[in-house]
């Protein structure tokens, strides 16, 4: 589903309506407020895209793709919409559930290593067996456990030792997860309707000259 963002007199506060109630020829005012307003929307975008990752790992360049998908799709003489395509977007303006589309569990990344990338593009991860709600279920992907034998000088000679590494935790396994809404997604309404009546005025001034 698109997020579609309207730009018309009805979506409009009072003082865009006031503005442009006496505007005749409705169409250039929309189609000069739709452009606007995809501007103001990828500009929120880039900025957000800007933030750094909150907790220090390498970003994805999420806000900068739903950036590009950003765009003035419709104008008429009743208004304008800018629609936003990437249907990631949805998640972050609504809020919800987040069930895996192939398999049983969602892989949630536990190390900066393995954020932003599949468990599949992993070839050395095993699952972690827990007792869960009276049963037994994977809980995790890890590394997988190996033995190495190391060497150790010391001063009455060379001395062989086993050691095991691996087991570190790449990814957590739910069912699902709940998202909270991003109250920051979009730009704050009043932002946005200043920016739409600086547009009217000025679209305005200039037939008034």
């Amino acid at each position: 589903m698109d997020v579609q963002i309207d730009v018309s007199e009805g979506a409009a506060g009072p003082h865009l309506r006031a503005l442009i109630e006496h505007v005749t020829n409705r169409r250039p005012l929309n189609a000069a407020l739709g452009k606007r307003g995809e501007v103001e929307l990828r500009e929120h975008f880039l900025e957000r895209n800007q933030e750094p990752n909150k907790r220090g790992w390498p970003k994805q360049d999420f806000w900068n793709r739903i950036r590009k998908s950003t765009a003035l799709s419709t104008v008429d003489a009743s208004g304008a919409t800018v629609t936003i395509s990437d249907p990631a977007i949805n998640q972050k303006v609504f809020g919800g559930d987040i069930t895996p589309k192939e398999g049983k569990y969602l892989a949630i990344a536990a190390i900066a290593e393995a954020y932003g990338r599949s468990p599949r593009s992993f070839s050395n991860l095993e699952p972690v067996i827990r007792w869960r709600d009276g049963q037994r279920r994977a809980v995790a992907l890890a590394e997988r456990r190996a033995s190495l034998l190391r060497s150790r000088k010391d001063g009455t000679g060379t001395e062989k030792k086993r050691e095991e590494v691996g087991g570190k935790i790449f990814y957590w396994l739910v069912e699902k997860i709940r998202q909270k809404k991003d109250p920051r997604a979009l730009p704050k309404p009043e932002i946005f309707e200043r920016a739409l009546f600086e547009e009217a005025d000025i679209f305005v001034q200039d037939i008034l000259r």
